[in-house]
């Protein structure tokens, strides 16, 4: 179907939901409300709804048949993790493209996408705490239990031994307790 591939136009998602047009621009008007990107592209001269936009429209469309739901209770979007979904969404729309193009198999689709993935967001250096530690150490800075806390997953206590490091009570100046960190 050229909808599937070219994108939805609004007639295309009335019929989808057996709704009117009225009806249908309520929902995009509440969903651009609770955070949500639904504005369409211009593609020769036609709105054209792409599929993660459709994607969200279908989740709406599922929660409001179950009974008693209503628009304004669905959920809103955190604006911080919509830019990212939209970004993943993008890219996995862009690598649908390329397959359906040059009629690439699932698996090359699942490998390109896994690729560019690490590529947006590359891995976790599990070694990032030590090297925080050691500077903090070198540079004899003090740290609050919290950011003690945060590097190590436990709260600091005199004298303790951790990771090749040791941590001395240093004081209270204020509502947290300082600590100097030793490299052993």
């Amino acid at each position: 179907m050229l909808a599937e591939i070219d994108g939805f136009t609004a007639r295309d998602l009335c019929d989808r939901y057996s709704i009117d047009r009225s009806n249908f621009y309520k929902r995009i008007g509440k969903l651009k409300e609770l955070g949500y990107e639904v504005t369409p592209a211009k593609e020769s001269g036609r709105a054209v709804y792409n599929l993660s936009q459709v994607n969200i429209l279908d989740s709406l469309h599922d929660y409001l048949k179950t009974s008693g739901n209503k628009t304004a209770n669905f959920p809103r979007i955190d604006t911080r993790v919509d830019s990212l979904v939209r970004q993943s969404h993008e890219t996995q729309d862009t690598a649908l493209t390329i397959a359906r193009t040059q009629d690439i198999s699932t698996p090359v689709l699942v490998e390109l996408v896994t690729a560019i993935a690490h590529a947006i967001m590359p891995p976790v250096d599990p070694l990032a705490h030590l090297a925080q530690l050691e500077r903090a150490a070198a540079h004899v800075w003090l740290l609050t239990t919290g950011e003690v806390k945060g590097l190590i997953g436990v709260a600091p206590t005199h004298g303790m031994r951790r990771h090749g490091f040791m941590f001395e009570k240093m004081g209270q100046p204020g509502r947290s307790v300082e600590w100097k960190v030793s490299k052993l």
